[in-house]
């Protein structure tokens, strides 16, 4: 029975370390998902940036600057902006992914521990027995032995 059920649950240990495996590939495609993000948004600002100091020079040059020219530059500073908006709130989302997903990774680390745990102390108690009975059939034989005339 003990041998049975240490097969069963070095089966189930086996596969909490394939579904930890799993979760820790996941969490990596979320971190890089993440750091995508994450870039996106330096690089959606950055553009920003360049829009608003080319508009600044623009300014500081005192250019004429006509109602169709400060449309355009409008324009382009809200088609930034909105850049950055959509960028932030991707970044968002890839950050509540990954801090949903770290909770189920620490559960499913915790049930592959436990697994391997159980497994261990089903191995020690196999090999308990393996032991109390070689000890038991070594007395019998002693005893046999001794009895012998």
């Amino acid at each position: 029975m003990s041998r049975e059920r240490l097969r069963q649950l070095e089966d189930i240990a086996q596969l909490q370390r394939l579904r930890l495996d799993r979760a820790q590939l996941r969490a990596a495609g979320l971190r890089r998902d993440l750091q995508s993000a994450h870039y996106a948004c330096e690089l959606a600002a950055a553009e920003r940036g360049r829009i608003d100091a080319q508009w600044r020079a623009a300014l500081a040059r005192s250019e004429a600057l006509d109602l169709a020219a400060i449309a355009g530059w409008r324009s382009l500073a809200g088609d930034a902006q909105g850049r950055c908006e959509q960028c932030e709130a991707e970044h968002q989302r890839a950050q509540d992914a990954a801090d949903a997903f770290a909770h189920e990774l620490l559960r499913v680390r915790t049930q592959s521990e436990r697994a391997d745990e159980d497994a261990a102390r089903e191995r020690a108690a196999v090999a308990r027995k393996r032991e109390e009975k070689t000890a038991d059939a070594v007395l019998e034989r002693h005893n046999a032995i001794g009895a012998a005339p």
